[in-house]
């Protein structure tokens, strides 16, 4: 199997210059703010977001400023992201280190995940990416990652109970429209194949109304074991 570095190469001279322009997006004025944020790119991940990224962009046209910016405005989301998690998780440990929560506190966290927030969209707007907002908004406007609560396999449609936080990081139970018990049955889905406690990321269509907490499911996933569902080809969802 290759190593992340060796998947990597082709794109090392790339991956080499996002980090400096990654690290001037997150630069502020402000003492605090720039020492939580050298704090969080010296212990950076794996950087597979920008990878593919790059990827992408080799295959399609070749890389530029442009690609760069994407890749800048997918970390900072995704870091922001996950700096929220460890608040709303109450975990105090992100890559073998402390959480930002853990060091600088709960409401020092959340002002930290806000602040890359708007650094990522500003960063958009500022060079008029809007594409860049709408592929991201859409994404983040149709995910929701939480706790299974309740599982009722039944007709016309499966329905399932999901703790998990709004777009204002509070934890709402939200109820999740599956297929019917005929086609998950097909798909080898069973009312045993997910259980109350499950850990689990939808992707989904929104009701009109948003603080309805609804979905129709399009693609469910439990990471503790990679377990998969997507709707069926043809499937008139």
């Amino acid at each position: 199997m290759l190593s992340i570095n060796e998947i990597k190469k082709p794109i090392a001279a790339d991956i080499d210059v996002f980090e400096g322009k990654f690290k001037a997006s997150m630069q502020s004025s402000v003492p605090l703010l720039d020492r939580i944020t050298h704090y969080i790119v010296k212990r950076k991940g794996k950087q597979i977001r920008p990878m593919f990224v790059f990827f992408s962009a080799s295959i399609c046209g070749g890389i530029n400023e442009s690609t760069h910016r994407g890749a800048a405005l997918v970390e900072l989301l995704h870091t922001a992201t996950l700096i929220h998690d460890d608040v709303v998780d109450n975990s105090y440990q992100r890559r073998s280190f402390f959480s930002i929560n853990a060091l600088w506190k709960n409401k020092i966290a959340v002002l930290v995940g806000d602040f890359l927030l708007s650094k990522g969209l500003l960063l958009s707007i500022k060079n008029k990416d809007f594409k860049f907002l709408e592929i991201v908004s859409e994404a983040m406007r149709q995910m929701i990652e939480g706790e299974l609560l309740q599982f009722v396999y039944r007709n016309p449609h499966a329905l399932l109970q999901v703790m998990a936080p709004d777009a204002n990081r509070q934890m709402q139970r939200w109820t999740v429209e599956w297929e019917a018990m005929g086609q998950l049955g097909h798909q080898g889905v069973t009312s045993m194949t997910l259980k109350p406690g499950d850990r689990v990321v939808i992707t989904g269509n929104p009701g009109k109304n948003t603080t309805d907490h609804w979905l129709r499911a399009q693609t469910i996933v439990r990471p503790k074991d990679g377990w998969k569902w997507a709707v069926a080809p043809g499937s008139m969802r």
